[in-house]
């Protein structure tokens, strides 16, 4: 399996591969996802973020096309939309993502951590929004 990574300040444009190894350092070291659950998230669905960057699996030599995107966002408490990620528009894709942040979220809180994570630091009252790529409509994900 290849990994491929972009800055998310580089609008995706700049992919470069990398190790598993870096792979598990930027996401799980990071505190960004729990130990033991990116890599298996990255294989079960062709990619992953974090606050800082987007990952994605290069098979045969070809990046992998998703038509059906979907951007996930939380509507904090103060009604304002953070982007968490785009991801292949699938109900378990999307609830995988959002029990992961729950759970980093309810880990911070529970250890007397902090976080630099908007997502994480905007978490509780807020509400998850699912934007359809294609067509721009968003919904509600209950």
């Amino acid at each position: 399996m290849i990994i491929l990574k972009a800055h998310k300040d580089t609008l995706s444009e700049d992919w470069k591969e990398i190790s598993e190894e870096e792979f598990l350092d930027n996401t799980e070291g990071g505190g960004y996802w729990k130990k033991g659950t990116a890599l298996k998230t990255l294989k079960e669905t062709g990619n992953l973020w974090t606050s800082f960057a987007l990952f994605k699996v290069k098979r045969n030599g070809t990046n992998i096309p998703h038509e059906r995107n979907v951007k996930i966002y939380i509507e904090t408490s103060q009604s304002e939309l953070l982007e968490v990620c785009t991801c292949l528009d699938d109900e378990n894709t999307i609830r995988k993502i959002i029990e992961a942040y729950e759970d980093i979220w309810g880990e911070t809180l529970e250890n007397g951590r902090t976080s630099t994570d908007p997502i994480i630091n905007n978490w509780e009252g807020s509400t998850t929004v699912v934007e359809n790529l294609k067509t721009g409509e968003q919904d509600l994900f209950v």
